[in-house]
């Protein structure tokens, strides 16, 4: 019994070494830097909307 925990005690410590890789890391990294795009391309997107808004307001004001 005493050596079934520490084989699991070992398991989980290997399990947590296996999350904190370097590697793990650089995927994170990359991972945020394509969520990072993903949130920046709306906000282009949004710099043209202001523009469009003020067109049909334009157009309201003729009206």
């Amino acid at each position: 019994m005493i050596l079934k925990e520490k084989i699991q005690e070992i398991k989980r410590k290997t399990k947590f070494m296996k999350k904190s890789n370097c590697l793990t890391q650089k995927c994170n990294a990359s991972v945020n830097r394509r969520s990072s795009n993903k949130a920046a391309s709306p906000q282009r997107n949004n710099k043209s909307v202001p523009l469009d808004v003020s067109k049909y307001f334009f157009v309201v004001d003729i009206k």
